[in-house]
């Protein structure tokens, strides 16, 4: 089963990962930025910053930063991933 995991970075969405981790394998996370928040005016500190980022990169999963979810290059993302089940938190 291949699983989308969307989240914000913070410890909520870390600790779900994380739970969802040990028990499934992730295919891949996408991370919303807030919604008054650009991507170019804080894509250094996000991924810098990010926990999910950093999960992301010592687990060697997909990782993809979102400006918006509902825009269409986030929709062929999600396509491209070909998940079964997406997991929000």
């Amino acid at each position: 089963m291949k699983i989308l995991f969307i989240g914000m970075s913070s410890d909520f969405s870390l600790s779900h990962l994380k739970a969802l981790y040990e028990a499934y394998p992730i295919s891949a996370i996408v991370e919303a930025t807030p919604r008054n928040q650009k991507v170019s005016h804080s894509k250094k500190f996000w991924q810098k910053g990010s926990v999910l980022k950093s999960f992301a990169d010592q687990h060697q999963i997909a990782y993809c930063l979102a400006e918006k979810l509902s825009s269409p290059e986030m929709e062929a993302y999600i396509r491209a991933v070909a998940c079964d089940l997406i997991c929000v938190a």
